[in-house]
């Protein structure tokens, strides 16, 4: 992903005016919002009205904010590419390795995380004031975690379908369920559960597994200590063959091939 940081800083004094956002804002709000109110280009208006918040505005947004006593914002002017809003919507999309991850502009926060994710702004205002290489990388990567932190905290609300069906994915460690399977288990037909992922996570479910496998086998490859039949079984192959057709089709490779790339000894495998 493409990221730049162009602007780091924390504010603290009364204040109240309009701003055009030219890139994109990721800001934490702690204390002294009197209101902030952004309006896209159609002239739709978003509100923020919780007191600690943490959000991602997009560029092409016109906001009229006023700050009072005991102020404390901090925000950070990023430039972000692969970042895409469309104005009927009420949330951004990130494009991600394939994917798409939806954002949305803020989130409230309790005091204890708010005061949290303020350490981490601190950090990075401070490493981009001080203007040296070094210091610079180390604040673009900080910002980048913090828009990590932000698609953590948007995945915190009431578990959706797709958040209860990619659950039961991820719990089913071994693999001994079929996708079909795990929707009815949830109560839905496996079309309306597909629907459901593909439209909250940007992937589709069967994909979505097969990258959990695979980093399953890579893990368990690069332990010498595990035979390839013992794999395939973990992994909830059928047979070893199926374990070879698996991973020819995800990455091209043999399990002796990715052993060795991964740097784990020959366990003596045989090649069926």
């Amino acid at each position: 992903m493409n990221f730049k940081l162009l602007h780091a800083g924390c504010y603290r004094h009364k204040q109240s005016g309009s701003q055009y956002h030219r890139c994109e804002f990721l800001a934490l709000n702690v204390s002294g919002r009197l209101y902030s109110r952004s309006r896209t280009p159609s002239g739709r208006v978003i509100s923020f009205a919780s007191q600690a918040s943490f959000g991602l505005l997009p560029r092409g947004l016109l906001t009229n904010f006023a700050y009072g006593e005991n102020r404390e914002n901090y925000v950070l002017q990023c430039d972000i590419p692969e970042l895409q809003w469309q104005e009927e919507n009420d949330f951004m999309e990130l494009e991600y390795s394939g994917s798409v991850i939806r954002l949305p502009f803020y989130v409230p926060l309790s005091s204890a995380r708010c005061f949290e994710l303020r350490e981490k702004f601190i950090t990075a205002v401070e490493l981009f004031n001080k203007a040296d290489p070094p210091s610079l990388f180390a604040a673009e990567q900080i910002s980048r975690e913090l828009l990590g932190e932000l698609t953590v905290e948007s995945m915190k609300t009431a578990p959706t379908l797709a958040d209860r069906y990619r659950a039961a994915i991820d719990d089913d460690r071994n693999f001994r369920c079929s996708l079909a399977e795990l929707a009815r288990k949830e109560g839905y037909s496996p079309a309306h559960a597909r629907r459901c992922f593909t439209a909250r996570f940007g992937i589709d479910p069967k994909l979505y597994r097969n990258r959990r496998r695979l980093n399953f086998i890579m893990s368990m490859l690069a332990q010498s200590k595990y035979a390839v039949k013992e794999i395939a079984d973990a992994a909830g192959m059928k047979n070893v063959t199926h374990l070879y057709a698996f991973l020819q089709k995800e990455c091209g490779q043999t399990p002796r091939g990715l052993r060795r790339n991964l740097g784990a000894a020959n366990s003596g495998e045989q090649k069926p």
